[in-house]
């Protein structure tokens, strides 16, 4: 049971007093191997099913025409909207650090 008085803080990981740390720095390199990773295995994911499918006669079914609309979809997304994410991302991590040394 709560009395009414509870109090919650929130935290941020922009610092109020304007220093930045050396751990906000270190992560940059680790987010752009990440995400460029889970995008690269993405799009090979994506291209490995629509090859599959359409290189083989026995995948040739009406219920693999949804799996080709559907991973070839994902790959417009990754292909197209990953990489603008991804920039504006480091854009706006970029230019947030900068402005708080």
């Amino acid at each position: 049971m709560t009395d009414g008085n509870t109090r919650f803080t929130f935290t941020t990981s922009i610092p109020v007093n304007g220093s930045v740390s050396q751990n906000q720095t270190e992560w940059i390199a680790p987010q752009i191997i990440l995400l460029g990773s889970v995008s690269l295995i993405g799009v090979l994911g994506n291209l490995l099913v629509i090859f599959s499918i359409i290189h083989s006669k026995k995948l040739h079914r009406h219920g693999n025409i949804f799996f080709v609309n559907l991973a070839a979809a994902d790959l417009l997304v990754r292909i197209l909207f990953f990489h603008i994410f991804l920039s504006l991302k480091l854009l706006w991590q970029q230019t947030t650090l900068r402005t708080l040394k």
